[in-house]
């Protein structure tokens, strides 16, 4: 008898997290569905908002990007919402570790994180909010 793989326990673990929250959604299918966009530039980082929504650093344009998935899969990547502009992976882990509390389940790549202490890190390289799209209006400079 072969031990099962780490990509079948790591299947294996999110479904079980997302059958403990959600009964909309076909919880091995979803974790399929997930984990099969886990690769390249789109690494899953977790699940938040009860499972709602995935949690995704994405290589391509440097930032972490929440995905809905429902019963029908996950929402297309491309049109997903970019909440932080990160230029590399250490600041995914910094995102993980400083929300810590709002994940139902963290892809064990991350979970070392949340056993860290921040003594001994700077302050200085935390996410930032990404910048508006050219077609999006700026927010008016204060008069000196």
């Amino acid at each position: 008898m072969s031990a099962p793989s780490l990509a079948g326990a790591v299947e294996a673990d999110l479904a079980a997290a997302i059958a403990a929250v959600r009964d909309d959604v076909d919880p091995r299918a979803a974790a399929r569905d997930l984990l099969g966009r886990d690769s390249g530039p789109g690494l899953l980082i977790g699940l938040t908002d009860g499972a709602e929504r995935a949690v995704y650093y994405d290589g391509t344009n440097w930032g972490i990007r929440f995905v809905g998935f429902d019963e029908d899969g996950v929402a297309d990547f491309a049109a997903s919402q970019t909440v932080e502009s990160c230029r590399h992976r250490r600041y995914a882990e910094r995102f993980v570790r400083e929300r810590a509390t709002e994940f139902a389940w963290v892809h064990p790549r991350f979970r070392w994180v949340l056993s860290e202490t921040p003594a001994g890190r700077r302050g200085g390289d935390r996410c930032r909010e990404p910048r508006p799209r050219a077609s999006e209006p700026r927010p008016p400079t204060p008069e000196r």
